[in-house]
């Protein structure tokens, strides 16, 4: 059976799902299709660290995810 999922599918499934970080990419990357926020804002709406949400910002931005 063919795995079902392209090169960039799978690359985005271990950035959300198969790195320890990814949760927290994910839960970013879902508020923010909602609406534009800033770190400031992130880390209040999802309750995490200020400096948290910098580096997954960081690190989405760093490989082209935002």
């Amino acid at each position: 059976m063919a795995n079902p999922l392209n090169s960039d599918d799978r690359l985005l499934w271990w950035w959300f799902v198969g790195t320890r970080g990814g949760p927290t990419r994910a839960r970013i990357v879902m508020a923010l299709k909602e609406e534009p926020l800033n770190a400031k804002q992130l880390a209040d709406f999802l309750d995490i660290n200020y400096k948290t949400v910098r580096h997954h910002l960081k690190v989405l931005s760093d490989h082209h995810l935002l």
